[in-house]
């Protein structure tokens, strides 16, 4: 009988990070099933002495400085998954390519350290190793133990930030070449993915529709911070970001459905709202970030849910976690064009062209909501679960070995 098979996971995205990511949610899906071991995107030296007083940075403290109490368990019903905090690294984002290429070595070495220790101390015989979308590490492997496969997440355009760009996009070509299967979020980024490797696969995003659910399931009380708000209210979750929030269209819908209230929650990463007099409107409230598990009342209290991106390079490549579940919980959404993946959601959504038709698509979409909408939407997002996304990479791993090798079906 063939061992086990683990799972080592590396992530841009940590596991306490403010908001869900779709690295860490596929994870809480392996780990009922597979040991999972999610490695922390690595802080460097002048992350730790910056933000030292922080929680992200005294919560590591033991192992970033010491590489002590590496290993924690994610609190609730997860026995399986086990965080992982390597060392601090140096920052070398600065240096020229040769330069960096030949810092990296150490960088590399850190994470390395941090496999080699989570095989030793789990006592792990094999092991699936995933890189999500951070190309800066684990570009070589303990050479004792090699994974079974390697497999490369992306999950946005690397060409589109400004700061993780300038190596971020050399980097993440060699790991589109070396990994045994790359995986993308969206048509835009297999595409782009496959210029490089003959093995690309989509496994888009997704939602966790039992706990959408919810805003329809159950009754709660209207939360504490928004029971000024007596409009409907126009929602949108997520990060506001200047380089994909058409800010200009958040205006002009303030303006016109001035009877309503905008609500938005979650992290913001420029003053762009300011420009745009946002914060001034009586009708426009902003929220911070809240844990995925407190979103289902924000949502029973609104009238629709929103996704007002611009249209650019870095939003073609975007499937968003958001529309999955908006239809979770069976709220009718107008979103803009801005993707080849958006417009597969036509049929339930209002993809609109233009600003007039994103305005005029609301009232439309309040207006018409039905009981049986609302069905329908929640079927869609029930195809879109992180446990039919799961069930998917498991094929895509057996597939991936049966081309390497004879091996035993896993899932």
């Amino acid at each position: 009988m063939n061992p086990p098979i683990d799972l080592i996971i590396l992530t841009m995205s940590r596991w306490d990070d403010p908001y869900s990511s779709t690295i860490f949610s596929l994870s809480k899906e392996f780990a009922k099933t597979h040991r999972v071991f999610y490695i922390d995107h690595p802080f460097t030296l002048k992350d730790v002495l910056s933000n030292y007083q922080q929680p992200a940075i005294t919560r590591r403290q033991k192992a970033l400085l010491w590489g002590q109490d590496v290993f924690h368990k994610v609190g609730g019903t997860l026995p399986n998954l086990t965080t992982v905090t390597p060392r601090f690294t140096l920052p070398i984002n600065w240096a020229n390519k040769p330069l960096y290429d030949s810092l990296s070595n150490w960088a590399d070495k850190v994470i390395l350290s941090a496999i080699r220790k989570t095989v030793k101390t789990y006592n792990i015989q094999q092991y699936i190793f995933i890189n999500s979308f951070d190309p800066f590490f684990a570009r070589t492997f303990p050479a004792e133990q090699p994974p079974l496969l390697y497999i490369y997440q992306s999950t946005d355009d690397m060409s589109q930030g400004p700061y993780v760009a300038k190596h971020g996009v050399w980097l993440e070509q060699q790991a589109f070449q070396k990994a045994d299967l790359t995986l993308t979020t969206s048509q835009s980024l297999a595409q782009y993915a496959r210029q490089y490797s003959s093995n690309v696969a989509l496994l888009p995003n997704a939602a966790d529709v039992s706990l959408f659910k919810q805003a329809i399931t159950q009754t709660y009380q209207r939360p504490a911070d928004i029971q000024h708000i007596t409009t409907p209210i126009i929602l949108y979750i997520g990060n506001l970001s200047q380089s994909r929030t058409n800010y200009s269209l958040i205006k002009a819908i303030a303006t016109h459905h001035h009877n309503k209230h905008l609500l938005f929650i979650g992290p913001i990463d420029s003053d762009d709202y300011l420009q745009y007099g946002l914060d001034k409107q009586s009708n426009v409230t902003f929220l911070p970030p809240k844990n995925i598990k407190e979103l289902p009342p924000y949502l029973q209290a609104a009238a629709c849910g929103i996704i007002p991106f611009k249209v650019n390079q870095l939003t073609q490549s975007i499937y968003p976690l958001k529309i999955n579940e908006y239809l979770a919980a069976g709220k009718p959404v107008i979103t803009t064009n801005f993707s080849p993946d958006i417009t597969d959601f036509a049929h339930i959504a209002f993809v609109t062209n233009t600003d007039q038709e994103f305005i005029d698509a609301i009232q439309t979409a309040i207006d018409t909501d039905s009981t049986t909408l609302q069905q329908e939407r929640v079927m869609i997002a029930e195809s879109n679960s992180w446990q039919n996304r799961a069930k998917r990479f498991w094929e895509l791993v057996n597939t991936c070995l049966a081309q390497k090798r004879t091996f035993a079906p896993i899932g």
